[in-house]
């Protein structure tokens, strides 16, 4: 069963543009980048950092490194309407996978309205009714 909805990446072209420029600006070889939106107005972006934070322990994050989503909340002021999207790319250009990990996706369904990523087929929607329907049917 996919937990995904396929998106029309050519109505977010400038979304991806944004996204992959900065992606191009990040200094490690594994370059993720999340942008939080909030009416569809930029209010954050993060990339994967060397550096750590106590959350990034907190959540088990490797070596307390701080991911691209943590990074973006972090600088988000805002707590309610919010979405994630997520975006890799490779050095030819070409989106590859970066749906939350699984230390981040338990704390990003809890504090995102809506989760997108990037896959090498293109942007998913993570279908956050059918995770809840799931999840509420494993605790039965």
């Amino acid at each position: 069963m996919k937990i995904f909805i396929m998106i029309d990446p050519e109505k977010h072209r400038k979304l991806i543009d944004f996204a992959y420029a900065k992606c191009l600006e990040i200094p490690r070889r594994k370059r993720h980048c999340s942008i939080i939106l909030h009416k569809n107005r930029i209010l954050a972006v993060g990339i994967n950092r060397f550096k750590t934070h106590p959350l990034a322990v907190k959540h088990g994050y490797l070596f307390g490194e701080v991911h691209s989503e943590l990074d973006a909340f972090l600088k988000c002021d805002k707590r309610e309407g919010l979405e994630l999207w997520n975006f890799r790319f490779n050095s030819h250009g070409q989106m590859r996978i970066s749906r939350p990990c699984p230390k981040c996706m338990p704390w990003c369904v809890k504090c995102f309205d809506k989760i997108f990523y990037t896959m090498d087929d293109g942007i998913h929607e993570f279908d956050m009714k059918l995770f809840n329907k799931l999840r509420m049917q494993d605790q039965v």
